[in-house]
């Protein structure tokens, strides 16, 4: 399982515990493999289970695979975060237009591209298209230097079922990116 994957779990689970009142106990640990990621238990002693299943759509695959190739960063003399907008966007112009804008702002002394002066945007247009298209969010954050991308997620509920081997209500959650 990716590092993604898992997280997209972990989050399911949380929001899945805090909506319903139970506590998610991780289930597919130390190597098992199941078709059930948490057991759900509740106060009252009832019992069910989760399964998170992570769909990558296939319009991201290309960005995202080229995305894992720089380790989820790009360069960036400071901390930033860059969050799509969409789950498919042009990679290489939006590297581009990330890292200039990082640097500009920078440059500029403020936090968010929104904010550079409109003389600036005037003559960056990589940066101005950025933003008219609204490609995404870009802003700074408190950590290591570089860019940090993450992926447009959404999750849905797909459906409550029993558990043919646990026998306890089985609810399925899709994530998507």
């Amino acid at each position: 399982m990716t590092g993604f994957a898992d997280r997209a779990e972990q989050i399911a689970a949380h929001l899945v515990a805090h909506e319903t009142g139970a506590e998610a106990i991780p289930y597919d640990i130390d190597g098992r493999q199941s078709a059930v990621d948490y057991l759900l238990e509740w106060p009252d002693g009832r019992r069910g289970a989760l399964e998170v299943t992570l769909v990558t759509e296939a319009t991201s695959i290309a960005w995202q695979g080229m995305a894992a190739k720089e380790d989820w960063r790009w360069p960036s003399a400071s901390s930033w975060e860059f969050r799509p907008a969409s789950t498919n966007f042009q990679y290489k112009q939006t590297r581009r237009a990330v890292t200039r804008a990082a640097q500009l702002c920078d440059e500029w002394l403020v936090d968010a591209p929104e904010e550079l002066p409109m003389s600036v945007l005037a003559e960056e247009s990589e940066v101005a298209g950025f933003l008219v298209d609204d490609v995404g969010t870009l802003r700074r954050t408190p950590f290591i230097a570089g860019v940090t991308l993450y992926q447009s997620t959404r999750a849905e509920f797909v459906g409550l079922r029993p558990c043919e081997w646990c026998g306890f209500p089985l609810l399925s959650v899709a994530s998507s990116t």
